[in-house]
C-alpha cells in the first residue's frame, strides 16, 4: 500500500512537470526573429483569487450521501490549488435490506488545475486525490464465530458494524460556465480517468466472518479489497469570491 501510494504521488509530480515544461516551450520563439503581436486572451484565474464549490450530487448519492464543500485558490495565472471536503451523512452500505440508512465518515479531496480557453468558458485540466472513510451500522446478523481455517464452530446473532476506506487518483479535464458577463457564479463539469482503491470489511472479532454468496456478478455491496480503474465524471457549483 505505501509503495502504490508512494508511486501515485511520483506519477502527479511527473505530471505536473511535463505540462509545467510543455507550457514553457510554448512561450519560446521558435527561431523567428520578428517579434509578432499576439492577441492575450484574458486569464479565467489571475494570481490570488478565490473560489468557492459545492457539489450537489453528493446529496442524491445513496452510496455514500454527503455534503462536500471546498475552496479554490489561484497561486498563479490560470493555476490553481483546490481543497475539498466532506461530511458522510447516510448510505445503503452496510444493511441487509439495501435501504437508506445513518452512516459517518469523511471526504477530503486535492487537486492541481490548469486552465486554458476563453474567461467566461473555460477548459481545465487536472489531478486529483482523494481519500474516504465511512463506517456504517449493519444491524444484527448471524455471524459464524470460531473460525478455524476458514469453517465456523457454531453462529451468533450479533450487531455489526462496517467500514470502508476508499483511495482513488485521477487525471480529467473539464469545461466551466459562468451564468452572465459579470456573475461571480458558475458550473462546471469534468471527465476522466484514474484508479481507485477500495477496503470494505466487517468489525468483527478476530474468530468471527461473514459468509457472503457473491453469485456469478459482483455485488458493490459485498465485502472485498480491491484495485480497480475509475471512470470520473461530476458537476459542481462554483462561486467566486475575489
Amino acid at each position: 500500500m505505501k509503495i502504490i501510494t508512494r508511486f501515485l504521488l511520483l506519477l502527479c509530480i511527473f505530471i505536473n512537470s511535463l505540462l509545467l515544461q510543455a507550457q514553457i516551450n510554448n512561450g519560446k520563439d521558435s527561431g523567428n526573429t520578428k517579434a509578432v503581436a499576439v492577441k492575450k486572451t484574458p486569464a479565467y484565474v489571475e494570481n490570488g483569487d478565490l473560489q468557492f464549490r459545492w457539489s450537489p450530487l453528493g446529496l442524491i448519492n445513496v452510496f455514500d450521501l454527503n455534503l462536500t464543500l471546498g475552496a479554490e485558490y489561484s497561486y498563479a495565472t490560470n493555476k490553481s490549488l483546490i481543497l475539498d471536503a466532506g461530511y458522510i451523512m447516510a448510505s445503503i452500505y452496510g444493511n441487509v435490506n439495501d435501504e437508506l440508512q445513518p452512516a459517518t465518515g469523511y471526504i477530503v479531496k486535492a487537486a492541481h488545475r490548469w486552465y486554458y480557453g476563453t474567461r467566461r468558458k473555460p477548459t481545465f485540466l487536472e489531478t486529483e486525490a482523494a481519500f474516504k472513510n465511512a463506517r456504517y451500522k449493519s444491524g444484527n446478523q448471524w455471524v459464524g464465530r470460531g473460525v478455524v481455517g476458514g469453517i465456523p464452530a457454531f453462529e451468533e446473532l450479533m450487531q455489526v458494524t462496517s467500514r470502508k476506506d476508499v483511495f482513488t487518483f485521477g487525471v480529467r479535464m473539464g469545461k466551466g460556465f459562468t451564468f452572465g458577463a459579470t456573475s461571480p457564479m458558475g458550473m462546471e463539469f469534468w471527465w476522466g480517468l484514474g484508479i481507485r482503491y477500495r477496503h470494505y470489511y466487517p468489525d468483527l472479532p478476530d474468530d468471527a466472518q461473514i459468509l457472503q454468496n457473491r453469485g456469478w456478478f459482483i455485488n458493490p455491496l459485498d465485502y472485498d479489497e480491491s484495485w480497480l480503474p475509475d471512470l470520473q465524471v461530476g458537476m459542481r457549483l462554483t462561486l467566486k469570491a475575489k
